[in-house]
């Protein structure tokens, strides 16, 4: 669950709601059994505020501990809804801001060549290879694969 939830924190809007119902669902089947790595994982990722004002006060230590990660948590632990709403939104624009600016030079270099090339490339599939890994996928033997006409 812990690498879904990463792939869907991306700058796209309708991802959000997603990552929302994902931990939302992994909180409510487990909330009975809450192990370490499990209220990590829903310390740092869950988006909604409600649930968070639960677990965090529940469990103060730890939340406390996490805060200097997520800082929103410091909100969840005061037990303060609005603040802990505000933060919630600026951590998910910070979020989304990091994403585009990981993906903005692959996706630049992505156009170039579909463009550069008659639009013989697949940016779907090129993009598909490049979330695979580093080994799956190198610029270099794509370009030297479009060269020779493969």
């Amino acid at each position: 669950m812990p690498d879904l939830v990463q792939a869907k924190k991306t700058q796209r809007d309708r991802d959000w709601p997603m990552v929302c119902r994902l931990v939302e669902a992994h909180y409510c089947d487990n909330n009975g059994k809450p192990q370490t790595a499990r209220l990590n994982f829903w310390l740092f990722e869950l988006r909604t505020p409600e649930l968070l004002l639960e677990v965090a006060p529940a469990h103060k230590g730890l939340a406390q501990k996490l805060a200097a990660r997520r800082p929103s948590l410091r909100h969840a632990v005061s037990g303060s809804l609005t603040k802990l709403e505000v933060a919630l939104g600026v951590e998910e624009r910070r979020l989304r801001a990091e994403d585009k600016a990981h993906w903005s030079p692959f996706l630049h270099e992505l156009e170039l060549l579909s463009h550069g090339l008659g639009g013989l490339l697949d940016p779907g599939a090129v993009v598909q290879q490049v979330l695979a890994g580093p080994r799956a996928w190198s610029w270099s033997a794509a370009r030297a694969s479009l060269r020779a006409g493969r």
